[in-house]
């Protein structure tokens, strides 16, 4: 299994890092506002790797994987890509909003000098 995932799991051990560091350093300094679409996104992520990987193996394997789980394994996998394309989009849009808020805020802030 290993020769046809090592993107993926190269892939996979990146993006728990990547949550482990999110979650220890949320932890160290006591954040309780909880972002719900990265952390939603980060858990998609692992999701949609896991499945990239199972759905490697048994692309190679298709005359000992039967073809209905086969394309079971596919739908997840392309289900997952649509949910990690409405996070990332999500994601966009939150800092979008915060990038007008703090723009508008020092507007404001240097009308108020005036």
């Amino acid at each position: 299994m290993i020769e046809y995932s090592k993107l993926q799991i190269g892939c996979m051990l990146i993006v728990i890092y990547i949550a482990f560091i999110y979650f220890r350093e949320r932890n160290a300094y006591k954040v309780k506002k909880k972002e719900i679409v990265f952390e939603l996104l980060l858990f998609t992520g692992i999701f949609s790797i896991a499945f990239d990987g199972i759905t490697a193996y048994t692309v190679n394997r298709l005359n000992k994987v039967p073809v209905l789980l086969n394309d079971i394994f596919h739908a997840c996998f392309c289900a997952a890509l649509m949910r990690l394309c409405f996070l990332f989009s999500c994601i966009l849009w939150i800092l979008q909003e915060d990038y007008r808020r703090r723009e508008k805020q020092e507007f404001l802030y240097h009308c108020r000098l005036q």
